[in-house]
């Protein structure tokens, strides 16, 4: 197998395995990959330069990956997106040295652009892994930080309705789940407690009920 079909075989088994294992932030960074490979594709296959150069295409759409993925830590509570940022950022910069160093072997450049996609979707998966430990411990697992307004349109299982709220409270973030929505959402087909999350029918927890882990 060579490297570009082996990279191809990561991506699409990561991709799939976020895509169905994983929360609402993964199956964003999974849309952000996706589109970011294709426009790196079609920038490459639309330039002459094959890496003698710096890849302009390439360089924007690595910076359009980057406001991407800065924008899904912003809001997802989810530590794996900083080192995608992290990584993403470096990738950025790769291709500084061929414009700083214009007689850099393109077989060098290539390398270092090429690189970090693969500890990228290994992050992801590891991200993946782990919401599937605290799915299995808590039976819940926020997708959206506090201050984001996609978590007031997100129910515990996962769904956004606009009748299904988290509530944040002092002790922790509490779930308010409509009864009549019992029936609409397999995810309200929890009851009572399971782990260290407690879920209710048709009212408000308090304080006293914070959710443990992320």
């Amino acid at each position: 197998m060579g490297r570009i079909e082996f990279f191809f075989s990561l991506l699409a088994v990561v991709c799939i395995y976020s895509t169905v294992k994983g929360g609402q932030p993964e199956r964003r960074a999974v849309i952000v990959f996706i589109v970011g490979v294709a426009l790196s594709m079609i920038a490459a296959a639309l330039s002459n330069l094959r890496f003698s150069q710096p890849e302009i295409g390439i360089l924007i759409s690595d910076m359009a990956m980057l406001a991407a993925f800065i924008g899904l830590a912003l809001y997802a509570e989810r530590y794996w997106t900083l080192w995608l940022c992290s990584m993403q950022v470096i990738q950025v910069l790769s291709h500084i040295p061929l414009m700083i160093i214009p007689e850099l072997l393109p077989q060098a450049y290539y390398v270092i652009v090429a690189f970090w996609a693969y500890p990228m979707l290994i992050v992801l998966a590891m991200g993946t892994y782990r919401h599937q430990q605290r799915l299995r411990r808590y039976g819940v697992d926020r997708s959206w930080s506090d201050f984001s307004n996609l978590q007031n349109r997100q129910c515990i299982c996962g769904r956004r309705s606009p009748d299904c709220r988290i509530r944040l409270y002092r002790g922790g973030p509490a779930f308010r789940i409509p009864a009549r929505q019992k029936r609409a959402c397999p995810g309200h087909n929890i009851a009572g407690a399971r782990g260290d999350a407690r879920v209710f029918q048709g009212q408000d927890a308090g304080p006293h009920l914070p959710v443990q882990g992320r």
